[in-house]
């Protein structure tokens, strides 16, 4: 997504479970603070493509439950 360029984001990746549950997954994206998240996220509320994502999840009821959470990054980085 172009947005993650413009806000100075990372997309770390899109982790499933293995095992266990199968309707559970997690996108990783990374921001340099929580400023550049906010931005993230102003823009994301703007975008066309995304406010088409949402409508279509909405529609096909595929997200249940949406969560955000900010993890501090421990230890040097080694993909950026």
């Amino acid at each position: 997504m172009a947005l993650f360029d413009v806000a100075a984001a990372s997309r770390w990746g899109t982790f499933c479970r293995r095992k266990a549950w199968d309707n559970i997954a997690m996108t990783l994206i990374g921001f340099k603070n929580l400023a550049d998240y906010e931005k993230y996220r102003e823009k994301l509320m703007e975008d066309s493509d995304a406010k088409g994502n949402v409508a279509q999840a909405r529609e096909s009821r595929c997200i249940l439950i949406e969560d955000r959470c900010w993890f501090d990054r421990i230890g040097e980085a080694h993909n950026d």
